[in-house]
């Protein structure tokens, strides 16, 4: 599962929707106090975490997660709110490699 963490609803909508498109599970929350909730809950496989969130920074989620040895193995990927045409074309051509990397993530850890 990939954990997207985005306060912005539009740009949650598009990452979202393009990681289902491509068969992803995802869980969206919008800060990261929720984003920390939710790893408790259920640790993901990967995070999309963007860098500027209210209540708790994606900055400080990922201390955080990092060092609780629980955690600290979940790969994190800091990603930058601004969504523009350049985004959904590095997403296309990125998309294969993120894939892999994600179905390897998951394998690893069945």
């Amino acid at each position: 599962m990939v954990l997207v963490v985005e306060d912005e609803p539009m740009n949650a909508e598009l990452v979202s929707r393009l990681l289902i498109e491509d068969g992803f599970a995802v869980e969206v929350v919008r800060d990261g106090a929720s984003a920390l909730a939710a790893v408790a809950l259920r640790p993901p496989d990967i995070v999309l975490l963007d860098w500027m969130l209210p209540r708790v920074t994606g900055i400080e989620v990922c201390e955080r997660l990092k060092r609780d040895p629980s955690t600290r193995l979940i790969p994190i990927v800091m990603v930058n709110g601004r969504i523009s045409a350049n985004s959904f074309r590095w997403y296309r051509h990125a998309q294969p490699m993120l894939e892999v990397s994600i179905r390897s993530v998951s394998i690893g850890r069945a």
